[in-house]
């Protein structure tokens, strides 16, 4: 019996030690410094302008970053809310016209939230997508070239039960 109770003990106690080590895990997982949390991502939107090809590169510049690409309705809204005041580069682009696409991922759209009207590549050359202000940040397509603000997206990772990413802002 006296074995018997010390095998409850011993289990007990890494019950307790899993669920300690569970609990700093979760403590521990962020978004690095001025990125902002949403579901299962990061996002950063940028102070800067750039075109949406140079966009691309910056983003891809941090740990695991693309441009962002919106899949549901609950991110695209939680972006448009954070997008007032200025137009913001995402991750689509219709290389081949008509057919949009997540670069990064290469994905086709599944989701969408285009303004009413879109996307009409005005002009013949408007390939990329971005929020736009006007069209109360719905989606619009965009010629490449303009310069204008950027989302950032990165997976929300969890740092580790013991080594925290206290990095700086998740530049490589």
């Amino acid at each position: 019996m006296h074995n018997y109770v010390r095998m409850y003990e011993r289990t007990d106690n890494m019950l307790y030690l899993t669920i300690i080590v569970g609990l700093i895990g979760i403590s521990l997982a962020a978004c690095p410094a001025k990125w902002l949390h949403h579901g299962s991502s990061c996002y950063l939107l940028s102070t800067d302008v750039l075109d949406w090809p140079t966009a691309r590169d910056i983003c891809q510049a941090y740990d695991g970053g693309y441009l962002a690409e919106l899949e549901t309705k609950d991110e695209s809204d939680y972006l448009e809310t954070l997008a007032k005041q200025t137009d913001f580069w995402l991750g689509g682009k219709d290389e081949v016209e008509g057919h949009w696409k997540w670069v990064t991922s290469g994905k086709n759209f599944t989701f969408t939230d285009w303004h009413p009207g879109e996307p009409n590549d005005s002009h013949h050359d408007e390939d990329c997508l971005h929020l736009y202000g006007p069209h109360g940040y719905h989606w619009n397509d965009s010629p490449c070239n303009r310069l204008q603000n950027y989302i950032c997206e990165a997976g929300f990772k969890i740092a580790g039960p013991l080594i925290p990413d206290i990095g700086s802002a998740g530049k490589k």
